[in-house]
């Protein structure tokens, strides 16, 4: 044996598939599990399941829920679509999974064609009300047009899996990368505190942190759908390559995400420093690669030493083989040899085996044929009465299918009543006990063991009445225990008819006892006696009955009379000159058995056997008459027809059976075998009956099946194995074989089996079996109590973490309703209503409880969900319960921070107004006594006196600027007026004619574009862009400064309901690391030697704009000018 490098390589390939479709499921299961809480959010007004987090700034939108619920079941049914054998279903589920991927297409299409046409369908409050949205919106419940854009490639990359073609499953797999790249944007912008990385240009765009979250899981789950195609087929590659992937992917994902975020945190708190942080972002992440790849490389050597370790034991293990190969060969070599021997002695004693065999077998066929000929009403019933076994012979003499009475009505059916009740009387009296009229009556004496014999009489179904002979005898099993009764029946209705005809024929006897002597002789057959010339002179009343003619009609009639309509046995016309009377006269001889078909006048068909025997006088070598005697074999005949039939229905129904029949002499030799049989087992449909198992199958299966097969006939018990054989598809199965016992009628042992495959309900067992203990290792290991209770509220199951949580053993819970443990009397209220709504409604609930400890008084949540059995019934629920005590307090103190928060901030600014005013008074005494020393002191003071002078002068006025700008900035909120339209034109137009000097001096122009109305306060906007635009005029190059104002949305419609204003100037610029910084108050990017100003403008603008519910961004190329957008409402 080879070390095989491809096979580990497949079974790790294998592996890893099943890893990846397991995370599908659950993320899967995830995001579904997402969608169903925010829909309960909206339905209950819950906030925190519709945004996520307390405070968030904005909600998962309802249909947004309603996409990813969409997707989810599109998902899952695509994920089960492969899993399904029956075609029908197949495609049944491929069309469901198709037309939900559609839906979440066309939902995603509505709302991007609502922002890109300004339409109003009105399905973004068609499921609830957005009534309080958490951020201001003009369009509240419409999902963001990143999020609609999103969902038409969830929806395009589920119908491009459904294709499963490689193209679609590349294609499928970019566009899932692409909605995760869009979704992970506003991800971080929620982590860093980054608002424009989540807002895009319209103001119904923002993505909440669920929905981010939740299109990353849906975006996992569609990326492993197809682990082993596109681009994850690399990922999950049993090659170094793939290896590698799955160990670095994981860490290049979290170590970037993770020390960004906590360098960003550190810099929130003011630890260090921008640059520090920078300088110390790059260390950790190259440190953290560097572990990681050399834990990688590490672990990959230790997978090659292992692989050549093996590979050496594996040659040393080959050698050794090779070697006891030839030994072996040595040794088959001698005992084939041998067997050879042996075999040429076993042919000859099987051949005459062989002949043994086909005589007992025709033996067997002729005594089955002679027995199943008999024309009697078989009846089996249970102890209690039930017809348990009704024959065609039943049926045929009564007129009740067996469907009708088997199983269902009891054999007192049948019966006259009074005369079941007078026999009663009779058994009462002879056994010195009362006996109850009813069945009873029919088994009192097989209940003894004394086979009762009696004359009855039975009713047919149509009313009518017939005697027959009924014995009754009891069944009891191996172990001699009763199980039944077995009543044999025989129509005596002919015996009854001929003993009265008997009856008639001696008192004719007795009347013309001379002439007719012969023929009264005959008992119950048809008679008749022909002449030399073939004319009737006598018959008897049974040929008449036979025959359906009078015996006035029968006289003087021959055999070739035209009212004669005879035929054969196969239908053909029977001429009347070979006739068996015609025949006797003619050659002498008598005819015997001939069976002939006769159509009476009525022209119904009987079926008689004839004998005829000549008549000689002593001296005369010519009969002078014939006398025909005939039975009707009517009834014989139609009982051949039904057991031709019953054979044929026998024969339909073991082949036509899903499960596979046969039946086996004690050597393994076939006697009978289905079609079921042969195609299961992939054997030839003909020329099985006689050939061995071991003809058929391998050796060591063969030896499996003989083994049962000689211990079911030396026992003569049933039995029920499982057995292993090869199925058609070539693979090995398990079928679940029962074998019997039967005795044919020569008293040949033969063993009947019946086998039924239950491959796949093993495996679906074993399948069981292993989800039941992956349930059992995650709920004993979960922190949270893991409990399932039945019907009735008895606990089945609880994890061990209700020890830590109550003090008891989850053995105390077992098999015990929370009222028997006694719990709180509140508590039992909340449990029993909660169970009983998911039992009644099988869907998911929860709700929330106290109970009193020792030291404290705990909180817990628990969460109450269906489990449906194999019937869809459902059987248990799981209980999930965490314990919320901390989480509470947390939210508490959270919300007490928050407090405090807002408190602090309103006093700051109150600080900041106040002291920015009382510092004016001494500004104004230092100017004031400035002034005094250059006009009173203008000759006392020298040249660097005055220059202090200046100098102070110059401060004092750099001091004034810097406080009147600090009140300008707190009065963006204390001083606020209510917003009102304001015409941006007309806003521009006022700061060009303040600015009029500024742009003589600077030589600079103005272009201004259409611009929109917005809502606002025109006093900040217009220092809004007075400030922008002095910036531009001020931080110029040589040239003339240009500054540009313009509306991305210059066209106003009732649909645009925010837009973005761009200044744009061709300026000195800034480096791009600064575009945050400069926002800042007291922020300078130059000395003020170069440009001068207090580094406030830019501030007060972002306040302005922020109180406005808009934001500014910043975009700059140093040299080449830069551009500020503010984002503001519509009017």
């Amino acid at each position: 044996m080879r070390f095989n490098p491809g096979l580990e390589r497949r079974a790790s390939l294998t592996a890893s598939v099943v890893s990846s479709e397991w995370l599908s499921r659950g993320s899967l299961v995830f995001v579904l599990l997402s969608a169903i809480l925010v829909l309960l959010g909206w339905q209950y007004d819950i906030p925190l399941l519709k945004s996520g987090y307390p405070n968030s700034p904005s909600t998962m939108k309802a249909n947004t829920a309603l996409c990813f619920l969409l997707a989810g079941l599109s998902l899952g049914l695509l994920q089960l679509e492969p899993r399904v054998r029956a075609a029908r279903l197949k495609k049944r589920l491929g069309w469901m999974s198709t037309s939900l991927a559609l839906s979440v297409i066309l939902v995603g299409l509505l709302t991007l064609s609502q922002s890109c046409f300004g339409w109003h369908l009105g399905i973004d409050e068609l499921l609830f009300r957005d009534t309080a949205p958490l951020t201001p919106t003009p369009y509240p419940g419409r999902m963001g047009e990143n999020v609609a854009f999103n969902f038409v490639l969830v929806g395009t990359t589920l119908c491009l899996l459904r294709q499963n073609t490689r193209s679609s499953a590349w294609l499928a797999q970019s566009l899932s990368y692409l909605i995760y790249l869009i979704a992970l944007l506003p991800l971080m912008g929620h982590l860093f505190g980054i608002s424009p990385t989540y807002r895009l240009i319209t103001q119904v765009i923002a993505m909440a942190a669920p929905t981010a979250v939740a299109f990353m899981g849906l975006c996992m789950g569609l990326l492993l759908s197809r682990p082993d195609q596109g681009l994850m087929g690399i990922v999950t590659s049993p090659l170094a390559g793939g290896v590698m992937a799955r160990s670095l992917l994981p860490w290049a994902i979290a170590i970037p995400l993770g020390i960004n975020w906590l360098t960003f945190q550190g810099e929130q708190f003011g630890w260090y420093e921008s640059a520090f942080g920078y300088a110390g972002r790059i260390v950790m992440i190259a440190t953290a690669f560097f572990s990681v790849i050399w834990r990688n490389a590490y672990l990959l050597n230790q997978q090659e030493r292992q692989q050549q370790r093996i590979k050496q034991q594996l040659e040393a293990a080959e050698q050794r083989l090779a070697f006891a190969n030839v030994s072996l060969e040595r040794q088959v070599a001698e005992r084939t040899h041998e067997l050879a021997q042996a075999n040429d002695r076993l042919q000859c004693e099987l051949f005459a085996r062989t002949l043994a065999e086909e005589r007992l077998q025709e033996l067997a066929a002729l005594q089955q044929a002679i027995l199943d000929g008999a024309n009697h009403m078989i009846i089996a019933t249970t102890v209690d009465g039930t017809i348990i076994a009704f024959n065609a012979a039943a049926e045929r003499s009564l007129g009740y299918a067996a469907s009708e009475v088997v199983g269902i009505e009891p054999l007192t059916l049948i019966h006259e009543p009074t005369e079941v009740a007078q026999y009663a009387q009779v058994l009462s009296q002879e056994f010195g006990s009362p006996v109850a009229p009813g069945f009873s009556v029919f088994v009192a004496k097989a209940r003894r063991g004394i086979v009762d014999v009696r004359e009855w009489s039975y009713l047919r179904k149509d009313g009518s009445r017939f005697p027959i002979l009924l014995s009754v005898t009891a069944l009891h099993d191996s172990d001699g225990q009763l199980t039944g009764f077995l009543g044999i029946g025989s129509d005596i209705s002919d015996r009854k008819r001929i003993e009265a005809e008997r009856e008639q024929a001696e008192l004719a006897l007795r009347e013309s006892e001379k002439r007719y002597r012969s023929v009264i002789a005959s008992v119950a057959e048809g008679i008749v006696l022909q002449q030399a010339d073939g004319k009737i002179t006598t018959c008897n009343a049974s040929a008449e009955l036979i025959l359906g003619l009078s015996r006035e009609q029968m006289m003087g009639l021959t055999s070739i009379d035209s009212h004669w309509r005879v035929i054969h046995e196969d239908g053909s016309p029977f001429p009347g000159e070979t006739h068996p009377t015609m025949m006797a006269l003619r050659t002498g001889q008598p005819q015997s058995n001939v069976i002939m078909g006769v159509y009476k006048l009525n022209g119904s068909l009987t079926w008689i056997s004839v004998n005829a025997q000549p008549m000689f006088h002593l001296s005369e070598a010519q009969p002078y008459a014939v006398v025909a005697s005939f039975t009707d074999v009517t009834n014989l005949k139609q009982a051949e027809l039904a057991l031709r039939e019953s054979e044929a229905r026998f024969q339909a129904f073991m082949n036509n059976s899903p499960a596979a029949s046969w039946i086996t002499d004690t050597d393994g030799c076939f006697v009978f075998l289905s079609q079921t049989y042969s195609q299961m087992f992939a054997l030839p449909t003909t020329d099985i009956v006689g050939r061995s198992i071991f003809e058929l199958f391998d050796a060591a299966i063969a030896q499996q099946f003989i083994q049962t097969i000689q211990d079911v006939a030396t026992t003569q018990q049933s039995v029920e194995v499982v057995e292993s054989a090869p199925r058609s598809d070539g693979t090995i199965g398990e079928f679940l074989v029962y074998k019997f016992p039967l005795i044919d009628r020569s008293g040949q042992r033969l063993v009947g089996g019946i086998a039924i495959d239950i491959t796949e309900r093993r495996q679906a067992e074993e399948a069981l079996f292993r989800r039941e203990q992956e349930f059992r290792t995650l709920a004993e290991n979960s922190p949270d109590i893991i409990s399932r209770f039945d019907r009735d509220l008895r606990c089945v199951y609880v994890s061990p973490a209700v020890e830590s949580a109550t003090g008891l053993s989850p053995y105390v819970f077992l098999g015990k309703t929370h009222q028997a443990l006694g719990f709180p009397v509140e508590y039992l209220q909340l449990w029993d209503a909660c169970a009983q709504q998911v039992f009644a409604t099988g869907t998911v609930n929860r709700f929330e409880f106290s109970l009193p400890t020792p030291h404290e008084l705990r909180h817990y949540q628990a969460r109450v969900v269906p489990e449906f059995g194999r019937t869809g019934a459902i059987e248990t629920v799981l209980v999930t319960t965490r314990d919320v005590t901390e989480a509470r307090q947390a939210d508490t103190e959270l919300k007490q921070l928050m407090l405090e928060l807002e408190r602090s901030n309103q006093e700051l600014q109150s600080f900041a107004y106040i002291a920015s005013h009382d510092l004016k008074e001494p500004l104004r005494t230092t100017r004031n006594f400035c002034s005094l020393l250059q006009t009173k002191c203008k000759g006392l003071l020298d040249e660097r006196g005055q220059d202090y002078v200046d100098r102070i002068q110059k401060a004092t006025q750099r001091m004034q600027t810097l406080i009147d700008d600090l009140l300008t900035l707190s009065r963006v909120t204390t001083d606020a007026k209510p917003f009102a339209p304001v015409v941006l034109a007309q806003v521009v137009t006022e700061v060009m004619s303040n600015l009029g000097m500024q742009f003589q001096r600077t030589g600079g122009r103005i272009e201004v574009g259409e611009l929109p109305t917005v809502q606002g306060d025109s006093t900040q906007l217009t220092q809004l862009l007075q400030n922008l635009i002095s910036n531009a005029l001020k931080f110029h190059g040589e040239a003339a400064p240009v500054v540009k104002i313009y509306s991305l949305n210059s066209v106003q419609t009732e649909r645009d309901r925010t837009y973005q204003l761009l200044i744009e100037d061709n300026g000195i610029g800034f480096e791009e690391q600064y575009r945050d910084r400069i926002f800042g108050a007291f922020e300078r990017l130059h000395g003020r030697n170069e440009f001068e100003g207090t580094g406030m403008g830019l501030a007060l603008c972002r306040k302005i704009v922020e109180r406005h519910g808009g934001s500014i961004v910043a975009q700059s190329v140093v040299g080449h000018g830069s551009t500020f957008i503010v984002t503001l409402p519509m009017v």
